[in-house]
This record gives C-alpha cells, structure tokens and sequence, in this order.
C-alpha cells in the first residue's frame, strides 16, 4: 500500500488564523513589555523613596548628635564661664571648677552629659598644659595633648579676637592615634583687650560616649516622620551603626534584616572623624511604603509570556488539527456516500430488471438475485461499521465474550464473505487450528474478521489470494489475514489504525473506503483485551494479525468443519 496521509490544510485556510494567533501574541508581547516598564518604574521610585528616608533618618540623627555634644558640654564648661564673672580677666582659673563640675553632672545623671577622663588648661601664651581629675593621663598623652593644642591653637592669632573678652565658643578636637579615639573639648577664654590667654576643656573617650550617649540618643530622636513610623521605636525601622575615626564600629543598634537602602553621614559637621551610617530594616519597607518595595517581576513576565507563546503554538496546532479532522469528516462523508451508493445502485438495477421482466431465464433471475443478496449484505455490513463506528465513539459498545471454537466461525464468517471478494476475482485460503477455543463475542469477531477482509479485498489486485490463518500461540488466540497488495509503510503502521486515516489508493486499489474500518477492528479488540498490529505478508503484501487472550486448545473439529488437507482449505477450489 502506498504512502498515505489526509488532505493539508490550504494555505489559504490558515493564514487568518495565523495572523490572529500572531496578533494575539504581539498584543501579549506589548502588554509584557508595559507590564515590565510599570513594575521597574514603580521599583526604582519605591527604592529611590527608601534611599531617601535614610538620608533623612541620617540627618535627623547627626543634627540631634551635634545638639546633644554641643549641649551636654557646654553644661561642664560653662562652669568657668560662671567663674569668670567674678575673676579677672586675666587670671588663670583653677581646674578644681570643672572638676567639680563634671562630677556634678554625673551626679545629676543628665543624659547627654560626656563623662570627663579628665580635665585641661592650656596657656596660649607660655604653651602649657596643666592637667587635672580622677584619671590623670601619663606624659606620653599629655605630650600628644599638647602636640594636639599647639598645632590648633600655635599663635594667639589663630583665634579671632572679640568686643567681649569673656565670650566662649566651643571646639571640639579628634585623637585618632590610639585604639580608643579621644575626643577634646574645649572653650575659649579671652583675656584683656580682646585677646585670648587661656584654654580650658575635657577629655573623653569616643567608645565610651558613643556607647553611654548615643543608644539614647536613637532611642530618644524622631528620626523618620510620625505618620511613618506608626509609633513605632527606631530600631523597628531603622539600624543605626557608628564608627570612630579609624573607621572602628563602637555602636551599632542591630544587623538583623538589612536592606541595601543607607545612608553614611558625618556624625558632627564641626568635627570631621566619626561616621553614623542608617539603613533601613527589612521588616520596616512595608509600613514606610505602602506595599512596600514591589519585588522583581522580570522571571514572572517572562514566564507569563512564554507561557502565551506556548498557548497560542498549541492553539494553533489545536485549529489546524481541527481543520485536518474537518477535511477528514468531509472525506469520510464523500467516501460512505460512495461506499453506500454503490451496493445501492445494484441492489436498484437488478431488483428493476426482476420487476419489469427484464430477466426471462430460471439463471438470470438466480444471478440477480445473488447480486441483489450480496449487496445487501455489503451495505449491511457498512451500516453496522457505522453504527458500531458510533458507539465506540461514545464508549457504548460492550462485548458478550464466551468461550467457543474458532475455527467453525472463522469458516463461516469467510464463507460469507466470499461472494463480495468474487467481484474482485479473489480467493479466500484458510489455514485454521481447528482445536482453538477462546473467549469471544460472535458478533464482534464477525466484524472484526469482515473489515479485514475488505481492507485486503480493496487495497489488493485482482485476482489475489487473499490468506486466513488462525493459530494458537502463548494461551492466546492469533487470527492472520494476508493480502498481496503494496503493503503498509512502516511509518503509517500505527497511524492507520485512528479514525478517518486512509492509504493513498495503491497501485492495485480500486476504493478509498471510508476510513473506520480499522478503527473499529481495533476498538473491538481493545474491548476483548487483545492487541492488533500489521506486518509485512510473506507475499510482500500486509499481514493483519488481531491477538486475542485466553485461548487455549481442545475445540476439535467439530459438525460441519470442513476439513482440508494440511489444514488448509481453498474455498474457491471446494465450490
């Protein structure tokens, strides 16, 4: 049997469909793309909004940190301010005063107040450092003190003289040569004329003030908005973390649920060294921002989209296909019309020439009459391929299976057959077990073996032998029908077995069919738990073989078996 396959789309068919499919994906593509833009837009405004909090959290907290050390020493050194008043300007105040002051402020436990190491006074005039307090420091730090205040303050010059000549300002020095940077502060004091003769200040450590003062600091400073911050505590929102001079981290509130949004600002804008740096937490993104920073929707719109590029090549195939099955209905229709016309037509000629005595011999009339049976037959059994055709496609058919010999059917089945192969001048070779016994349903076997028959008849030459076997193999029932046609391409040789798939007609084929023949066998097979399958005839045509289980020997001959020499029987030669 030669190559086969249903009719193709038109091209012209499928080219609306095409362009809408390829429509649909473009609009899919577009709203993709807007979908990307919007997200990424809606992404760079929220982190650009977070960026922003920080940096307004930083600021808030290093205006609040310069207050609170302007503040806090200030209340220490406005003691010698206090004492001013009652000296002259030009003596030299003893250190016993800030002394006293700086344990006075720690007695009243004022939150910002520095703890003093210790106390200082430095003679701009004679360059002199007396030193004073509970830790007194060694000579090597008050060597690199006086280093310290000599290169700030070398000349009386360096400070700009004033009207009054006990006005102070503050002056905050960093020491970042030692492990615990120390930070010096100082208040200027003027001597007659408006010159300045004495400095006077403190020293601590920045670990320890920033360790004491600060956490109270965070705690203590509204670092974002209110209307933000829901009453929340800053270390919900925020985490601060603070380094000395040496880039040393003294503080930090926490390092739990960072996000990549900070901000790094100078702790004092008078005095350059320690850094704070606030990073927004992640827990606090959704309540600063309302639904917080969108998450990256670049995989999803990529899934999304591929997903409808693999929705519309399916809907596609889905449409052709549909196409392809409408192009085959429509065959099929032509096809049975044709297959049903025929028989007919016959049936009407010979069944007018009978009535209108058209026919004068006892053998004319014999012979019409056989035509008339035997197209009766034929169009009986393309009805029952329909209707059974039908049921198998709503799941309706159902078998009756009992055990039974084969053989006697088989021989039956064939034998009624046999009139509608003569027309093609063919012969039926049977070559049955004669002791097969098998589960079947006799009415499905009957169809079964009939569409085989006229698959063989039809896509055969005239004049073939056309070979029934039936054989016992394994415990299950084998029944073989050969042809001497051009044979089934491997490639088709599980395709024809679907409904409406129909071999290009042959070199010796005379029918197209109507395309259910084989499926039908096939369905009642399946429903006797057997398989089918076609290979290649010893003769070079197909050989389909139908495999029925349950079978097993003893059936014998039986009444009415024809017997035949070798267990072959050619009905052709017995008639």
């Amino acid at each position: 049997m030669a190559k086969s396959s249903p009719r193709p789309p038109s091209s012209a068919s499928a080219a609306p469909l095409v362009a809408v499919l390829l429509l649909t994906l473009g609009v899919a593509g577009a709203i993709t793309w807007v979908a990307w833009l919007s997200t990424s837009s809606h992404r760079a405004a929220a982190q650009d909004a977070m960026r922003d909090y920080a940096e307004f959290a930083a600021a808030n907290f290093t205006d609040a940190a310069g207050k609170a050390l302007y503040g806090g020493s200030m209340a220490i050194l406005s003691s010698v301010g206090a004492a001013s008043a009652t000296m002259e300007a030009d003596h030299v105040y003893p250190l016993t005063v800030l002394e006293h002051a700086a344990g006075k402020m720690r007695d009243w436990g004022w939150m910002y107040v520095p703890t003093p190491r210790y106390v200082f006074s430095y003679d701009l005039s004679t360059h002199k450092v007396q030193v004073g307090g509970e830790n007194t420091p060694g000579q090597v730090e008050q060597a690199r003190l006086l280093d310290s205040l000599s290169a700030n303050f070398d000349t009386v010059s360096t400070v700009t003289s004033g009207a009054d000549p006990r006005a102070r300002s503050l002056y905050v020095m960093i020491d970042s040569t030692t492990h615990d940077t120390g930070i010096y502060l100082m208040v200027f004091m003027r001597g007659v004329h408006g010159a300045p003769n004495m400095v006077y200040g403190f020293s601590t450590l920045f670990r320890n003030y920033a360790q004491t003062v600060l956490p109270q600091l965070a705690k203590a400073t509204p670092l974002v908005p209110r209307s933000l911050a829901h009453g929340l505590p800053n270390d919900s929102l925020l985490t601060i973390s603070v380094r000395d001079a040496g880039g040393r981290t003294v503080y930090e509130s926490s390092t739990a649920g960072l996000t990549a949004f900070g901000a790094t600002h100078q702790l004092w804008s008078f005095a350059e060294g320690p850094t704070v740096q606030i990073a927004v937490r992640k827990q606090a993104a959704d309540r600063l921002l309302r639904g917080g920073i969108p998450r990256n929707r670049v995989p999803l719109l990529v899934a999304l989209l591929l997903c409808t590029g693999a929705l519309v090549v399916v809907a596609f195939h889905l449409a052709r296909r549909a196409e392809e099955l409408a192009h085959l209905r429509a065959d099929f229709t032509s096809s049975m019309s044709h297959e049903l016309r025929t028989p007919l037509a016959q049936i009407v000629l010979f069944a007018e020439s009978l009535s209108f005595g058209r026919v004068t011999t006892e053998r004319g009339r014999s012979d019409a009459l056989r035509v008339i049976l035997r197209e009766a037959r034929r169009l009986g059994h393309l009805v029952d391929n329909v209707l059974l055709f039908s049921r198998t496609e709503r799941r309706g058919t159902h078998v009756s299976a009992q055990a039974r010999p084969l053989a006697p059917l088989v021989r039956e089945i064939v034998e009624s057959f046999e009139p509608l192969a003569k027309v093609r001048q063919s012969s039926l070779r049977l070559s049955l077990d004669e002791n097969v016994v098998a589960p079947v349903d006799e009415g499905a076997l009957r169809q079964i073996l009939l569409n085989l028959l006229d698959n063989a008849v039809k896509y055969g030459p005239d004049g073939q032998t056309v070979a029934v076997g039936l054989s016992l193999e394994r415990g299950r029932a084998v029944l073989c029908v050969d042809d001497e046609g051009d044979g089934v391409p491997e490639s088709e040789s599980k395709r024809i077995w679907d409904p409406f798939v129909r071999l290009h007609s042959g070199e010796y084929s005379v029918s197209t069919g109507s395309g259910i023949g084989l499926s039908v066998v096939r369905q009642l097979v399946t429903l006797h738990g057997g398989t089918c399958r076609v290979d290649e005839a010893p003769s070079g045509g197909a050989r389909f073989v139908v495999e029925l289980p349950g079978a097993r020997g003893g059936g014998g001959g039986g009444a009415g078996s024809i017997p035949s020499e070798g267990g072959t029987h050619d009905l052709a030669a017995a008639r």
